[in-house]
């Protein structure tokens, strides 16, 4: 984690917020992952963009519901500014959407 944070503090770095079915410790429970989207989401609110993942490849046996996932914005993005940053703002910066 040391590591991913110092990556985002050279400004060049871009984290995708996602596969919190991958990384949660007790699916279907996702609070972990979320916790950790938001420490991220919050140390660099400019390089953070996310997604669901769809169609969830990769699984281990347990099958996101992307309701659930995008359920979980409420908690990685609290206030309407991060919301739009990390749905609107970044990805517009981050993949040259002009």
């Amino acid at each position: 984690m040391t590591a991913l944070l110092r990556l985002l503090d050279t400004g060049t770095v871009w984290v995708k917020l996602s596969g919190a079915d991958r990384i949660a410790t007790a699916p279907p429970d996702l609070a972990d992952s979320a916790a950790l989207a938001r420490l991220l989401a919050e140390h660099a609110p400019e390089r953070v963009v996310w997604g669901t993942d769809f169609p969830h490849p990769n699984t281990h046996g347990f099958m996101p519901d992307d309701g659930h996932l995008v359920d979980l914005l409420a908690d990685i993005a609290p206030s309407p500014q991060a919301l739009r940053r990390l749905l609107v703002t970044n990805p517009a910066q981050c993949f040259d959407f002009a």
